[in-house]
């Protein structure tokens, strides 16, 4: 590639390549040293330019080292294009890339065409509901399912196939000729399906992708405005569909700790992120385009998206009303209770490992034998919450977590089964000293994506 660069110098027009290889190729920038001497470098055009900065949620490290197109060509001019860069994360890569005084060109996030749900994940059965959607709803339309792991791609795919439904695995784990094939028979609508780890998409022009469904959770806000940005490019409906279940943070969290190229800080960059995917999915009152929109720093009223009758968000159609009390003290005494029997994340004696769902079941007054045999039906929140609902007690500790008044420490078996175990958070003493409230929104408890997050970190 390189020689033939030298060979054309005339000719060239457009030269594609990587931020590795611009960081780690003498030659290359020998090159590009030339073709600056001899007045032919007319810019340089960095897309996916959020991966510049350490605050976006797919950093790469030679994505920063682009700054040395500045300092080396000072006088070439510097194009970064972006769709997912928050107002922190914009600011970021102007620093990064040494832009000063730049022209900004900022279009809406909105995508009027698509419309947004949240659904319960549970088990086996939301991949029956999500056949069936692809069978009825989504008949003979193409169609991506983003999925956790190589092993989840190749079991989804797998089970649309005995299903009748033309599909297929797309993953790292494939050779390279496998995968070249799968993006082919789907562009041409030979398969209707493609089942992905979240690399899929990349550069593919799709226009008429109808539907894209997260079997887990994404990553970050950031990450799922992008994958599910893959549905509905020519402008039509689309529909995208997440399905949600608190465990899967679980996974996702224990495969960032795990990051062994992962700094302290990118990992801690990365759990914050994923903390705001999940306060975006617990959240069933407000209009899932506002939540989206106001990450990136954009102002959006519900009140518009009611006024798009075929995409009007799932929260937007919801009929159900929510009773406003303050759960402060119940709060206080499941952290108070957690202090006791639990400790902080710093104390892992096996003694004091107890789930989340181990919490609730001593609120709810359950009689299961582990409550039973721990004695923790002694305990004075024992039954507190006995006429709640299991799913509005599994969100207030979900809640308490979310902002920092509790925390998890991570535990994989050799199954690989990632089991979290329940500590007070950084924010505990706030709370157990009356200095902050827990405010509810109702039966179905917080709104829960404009309060703190763990650190005190809040929504840009």
């Amino acid at each position: 590639m390189i020689k033939l660069v030298c060979l054309s110098f005339s000719e060239l027009k457009l030269l594609f390549v990587t931020p590795e290889k611009i960081s780690n190729s003498e030659r290359l920038n020998d090159v590009f040293q030339s073709l600056y001497q001899n007045g032919l470098l007319a810019r340089f055009v960095i897309d996916e330019a959020h991966c510049v900065s350490q605050w976006g949620h797919d950093f790469r490290p030679d994505y920063k080292r682009l700054n040395l197109l500045r300092t080396k060509y000072k006088d070439v001019p510097i194009m970064a294009l972006t769709a997912t860069a928050t107002p922190r994360v914009r600011k970021d890569i102007l620093h990064q890339l040494g832009l000063n005084s730049p022209k900004w060109f900022l279009s809406s996030f909105d995508r009027p065409n698509l419309k947004y749900e949240v659904l319960p994940k549970s088990g086996k059965s939301s991949l029956v509901d999500i056949i069936a959607l692809i069978k009825t709803r989504f008949s003979n339309q193409s169609g991506i399912i983003y999925c956790f792991s190589r092993n989840d791609c190749d079991s989804v795919a797998a089970q649309l196939k005995l299903n009748d439904i033309k599909a297929a695995a797309y993953h790292a784990g494939l050779q390279d000729s496998v995968r070249s094939d799968v993006q082919t028979k789907w562009i041409s609508d030979r398969i209707k399906v493609v089942c992905a780890t979240i690399a899929f998409g990349m550069g593919i022009d799709k226009p008429d992708v109808r539907y894209v469904i997260h079997y887990s959770l994404p990553k970050s806000v950031e990450g799922y405005y992008q994958e599910a940005g893959r549905a509905g490019r020519d402008g039509e409906k689309a529909n995208c569909l997440l399905y949600y279940n608190y465990g899967d943070m679980h996974r996702v969290r224990k495969l960032i700790e795990l990051d062994k190229d992962g700094t302290p800080a990118s990992k801690q960059t990365h759990i914050d992120n994923l903390w705001r995917m999940v306060a975006y999915c617990e959240n069933r009152t407000e209009c899932r385009r506002a939540m989206q929109l106001n990450y990136f720093g954009e102002k959006f009223s519900r009140e518009k998206c009611k006024s798009r009758p075929s995409t009007t968000c799932d929260n937007c159609l919801s009929q159900e009303e929510y009773n406003q009390e303050d759960l402060t003290e119940v709060a206080k005494s499941i952290v108070k209770t957690i202090g006791e029997i639990c400790g902080d994340r710093h104390n892992t004696s096996w003694a004091n490992n107890f789930t989340s769902t181990h919490i609730v079941d001593i609120f709810k007054g359950s009689t299961v034998k582990k409550v039973l045999t721990s004695g923790h039906d002694k305990l004075t929140i024992y039954g507190l919450g006995k006429s709640w609902h299991r799913s509005d007690a599994d969100r207030l500790m979900h809640k308490l977590t979310l902002e920092g008044f509790l925390d998890e420490t991570h535990v994989a078996t050799k199954d690989g089964i990632v089991n979290a175990y329940i500590k007070l958070g950084s924010r505990a003493v706030q709370l157990l000293s009356g200095q902050v409230k827990v405010s509810p929104s109702g039966s179905h408890l917080i709104n829960l994506a404009t309060n703190f997050l763990p650190n005190q970190l809040s929504l840009p």
